[in-house]
């Protein structure tokens, strides 16, 4: 059953990276928005009645799009806003869940250009590459200087990576969730320790990549950039459990958060 449906930038014509996280402390989760491409805009809108709760550009004009997540960074119980230069660059930054400030900006892999994918859960912010590589970072406060995590997801592979995170097994450290961003519809899930939980084709035959995002205790996958909007959602073993077009008659793939 649909919740909500809007426009979230009217006039807008481009992708959209949606995260969701309870921004404003209400104990409903809020909806992030970004916009993929063209613009830094990024919106929050309220999971209890739709209304907009925030509206800012994270970069003060940046042309490239945006790529966004959510992580308690500062502890405070409100979940902060990540953001990511989704082309271009590797900056990310953290916006307070409360009263929206800035509390970090850093360069997750030392200036590399071509652009990130962000994600969080608890305090930890997960970077990945967009393109050229599958290079997967985990940063913990959103802090450059606590470096968790560096791996790379597929190795070999240049496709660029979707990321997610969770606490999918259940043993309260953040899970890794990462897929490929063109190409194939490959998914896998990492665990604390840097095993590999899951490895999977979401998509059967889908070469235009995967979108991820945790889901409590399992994984929302979406059928990226091209055909029909699949989502699935699979549980912490890998098994099925829902699978639903998210737009009718839309042929250009399926954001999730």
């Amino acid at each position: 059953m649909t919740r909500q449906s809007f426009l979230a930038f009217p006039g807008y014509t481009g992708a959209v990276d949606v995260a969701t996280a309870d921004v404003d402390g209400d104990g409903a989760r809020d909806l992030i928005v970004g916009t993929l491409i063209g613009a830094d805009h990024v919106k929050v809108f309220s999971g209890a009645d739709g209304t907009l709760i925030r509206s800012f550009f994270a970069y003060g004009g940046f042309a490239g799009g945006v790529s966004v997540g959510s992580a308690d960074v500062d502890a405070d119980g409100r979940a902060d806003v990540v953001v990511g230069t989704r082309t271009g660059a590797d900056h990310v930054k953290v916006f307070a869940g409360a009263g929206g400030g800035q509390i970090r900006s850093f360069l997750a892999f030392g200036g590399f250009t071509g652009g990130v994918t962000v994600a969080g859960s608890g305090r930890d912010v997960v970077v990945g590459t967009a393109t050229g590589s599958t290079h997967v970072k985990l940063f913990t406060g959103g802090d450059p200087a606590a470096l968790a995590r560096s791996f790379f997801a597929f190795d070999g592979a240049t496709t660029g990576v979707s990321v997610g995170a969770t606490d999918l097994n259940g043993d309260g450290v953040t899970d890794i969730l990462v897929g490929t961003a063109t190409g194939t519809s490959h998914v896998k899930a990492f665990n604390g320790s840097g095993a590999t939980m899951l490895s999977f084709f979401a998509f059967p035959g889908h070469t235009g990549g995967v979108s991820v995002a945790g889901d409590g205790a399992g994984l929302l996958v979406g059928a990226a950039n091209t055909g029909p909007a699949h989502v699935k959602r699979f549980d912490a073993a890998g098994n099925l459990g829902l699978s639903f077009i998210a737009f009718q008659n839309f042929n250009g793939g399926a954001d999730v958060g």
